[in-house]
């Protein structure tokens, strides 16, 4: 059975499902999703998995119908290019080579990363060469940026949904030439920024939330 066949299936039984299920389901995922950074090497994420997070990525609302995402995953080669380029970044950037070493070590035992493009952008050395400078975008592309960070966050709610904990990352390293190199970002693509993923290390209870604003403080009723 096609990967394409099977997923239509799931669809048509989930809109056979009664909407108060679905919305429950989801409002747990929701409350309960934390940001992991964390992650057991030893446990193979099955790839079953990853489509699943990006079937749900690309559900994402999408105002001008564009479907501006591209997703790419890192295997483990590009993974240990992704760990050199960090372990560079950090020693130039903070002088500090052990500090790079470090985190290369612990990139290097992410089991998955996945990375999120956004086509149609206007690219400039902020996000080439890690540049300070301002973004433009005309109404579509800021709206297209904000589809694909939808669709992050969907394939991180689909993870979540699996057992799996990920963590989003838009770390300068992202901003830089060798790394758009190294995923193959076109010339009018934006690195939105990476979801590494995995299975929690130990058997910690999830983390508990950073505090929030509360209700009151972000929530208007209009007369």
């Amino acid at each position: 059975v096609s990967t394409q066949s099977t997923g239509t299936s799931a669809l048509i039984r989930m809109h056979r499902t009664p909407i108060h299920r679905c919305a429950s389901s989801v409002q747990t995922a929701l409350l309960s999703r934390r940001t992991i950074g964390r992650f057991d090497p030893s446990k193979p994420v099955d790839p079953g998995v990853v489509r699943q997070a990006v079937e749900a990525a690309v559900m994402a609302p999408n105002h001008h119908k564009t479907e501006p995402w591209r997703i790419v995953q890192l295997g483990s080669g590009s993974r240990d290019a992704l760990a050199d380029l960090i372990c560079e970044h950090i020693t130039r950037s903070k002088g500090d080579e052990e500090a790079g070493q470090r985190k290369a070590r612990r990139w290097r035992e992410v089991p998955g990363w996945l990375v999120f493009l956004c086509g149609g952008q206007q690219i400039n050395e902020t996000q080439t060469h890690m540049a300070s400078g301002e973004l433009r975008l005309n109404l579509t592309q800021l709206e297209d940026y904000a589809s694909v960070c939808c669709a992050v966050h969907n394939a991180a709610l689909s993870l979540h949904g699996n057992g799996l904990g990920a963590k989003w990352s838009t770390g300068a390293v992202t901003r830089a030439m060798p790394f758009r190199e190294l995923v193959g970002a076109r010339e009018d693509e934006l690195v939105v920024g990476t979801l590494m993923f995995g299975y929690q290390r130990g058997s910690k209870a999830l983390p508990v939330p950073i505090k929030r604003k509360g209700m009151d403080d972000v929530f208007t009723v209009m007369p």
